[in-house]
């Protein structure tokens, strides 16, 4: 079986020490993002893959965060 493969990289400009701080900003609700710089998708595959083609296709500039819902 051939099947297409796709990798996901991420990249951080802080230092692993940075990590908690930046961790307990977020839960403070101290570290905010213009509405228009973020957004959130659900863990589904069609919302990501739909993330994916725009990333790929230079629609848009967003970062997305993907969150599991419970």
């Amino acid at each position: 079986m051939i099947n297409k493969e796709a990798e996901i990289i991420g990249v951080s400009d802080h230092l692993a020490t940075e990590l908690p701080a930046l961790l307990e900003f977020a839960r403070n609700g101290k570290l905010r993002f213009p509405p228009e710089a973020l957004r959130v998708i659900d863990l589904d595959g069609a919302q990501i893959n739909a993330a994916l083609d725009a990333l790929q296709d230079s629609i848009d500039h967003v970062r997305t965060v993907i969150v599991p819902r419970v």
